[in-house]
């Protein structure tokens, strides 16, 4: 199948049909399982996801503050990627559809997290501040007055759970 901006264009509309036809369709069950791991020396946690093609392991360690070593990613990373694959994806998606050419497209989430609720010496909320941002780059003749100023905020929209 033919790719643009690395996305397969007849897949998304043989994908969009069906979800026409039959919108329930457009549910699927997501589920991740992961397990503490408790011997000295290891990672925290592991989690197996699997996928269409295949799974992976995934394995974290809380940063040193948190009780952890540090030497793995921590669990906001993973959520962070997760959110930050997420918003690439889906923009990258629709401007796929709508025929806009990317060159570069790069994605920064960045959040101030309070863990005074987490040790039980407050009850504030957890994030005070959470957002994305993103820059692309595009051929000459795709000024940023031709494009869409929905594109970005449809991104972010979809990436809300």
């Amino acid at each position: 199948m033919a790719r643009f901006n690395n996305v397969e264009l007849e897949r998304l509309r043989q994908t969009r049909e069906q979800f026409e036809r039959d919108p329930a369709s457009a549910r699927r069950t997501q589920v991740l399982e992961g397990e503490w791991v408790l011997g000295n020396g290891a990672p925290q946690f592991r989690a197996i996801l699997q996928y269409e093609h295949g799974q992976s392991v995934l394995e974290m360690d809380n940063p040193s503050f948190m009780g952890g070593g540090g030497t793995l990613p921590g669990p906001m990373h993973y959520c962070f990627s997760g959110l930050a694959a997420c918003y690439a994806s889906t923009f990258a998606i629709v401007a796929a559809e709508l025929g806009l050419e990317l060159r570069q497209l790069r994605v920064r989430v960045e959040a101030d997290v309070n863990f005074l609720r987490t040790f039980g010496l407050a009850m504030p909320r957890r994030w005070r501040r959470c957002g994305s941002s993103s820059s692309l780059t595009a051929p000459p003749a795709m000024s940023s007055s031709s494009t869409p100023k929905s594109l970005p905020a449809s991104a972010a929209l979809w990436c809300t759970p």
